[in-house]
């Protein structure tokens, strides 16, 4: 079923740059994974307002994993996170 929420957006680095000092000013002394699952959080719910809060957490824990798998996808070989960096 399709929600209309997906759409094609193109910004410049420079403007995501912009947006992205802005965020990073108010997440100053925010804990790293609290910081993590509000925008993991916002991010769902600006694009499908009408998520339920069960529906939040289990996206929120599915997208956080698929991270987490990409990041290990992405070191060098033998080069491998440490653990208490990933969610």
């Amino acid at each position: 079923m399709t929600h209309g929420q997906i759409v094609t957006t193109v910004a410049t680095g420079e403007e995501i740059s912009s947006i992205i000092n802005r965020v990073e000013e108010q997440l100053d002394g925010v804990q790293r994974g609290h910081a993590i699952i509000a925008l993991l959080s916002l991010t769902l719910v600006v694009m499908y307002p009408d998520i339920t809060p069960a529906q939040l957490q289990n996206g929120v824990k599915e997208i956080s994993q698929f991270v987490c798998l990409w990041l290990e996808g992405v070191t060098q070989e033998g080069d491998t996170l440490p653990k208490e960096s990933m969610n």
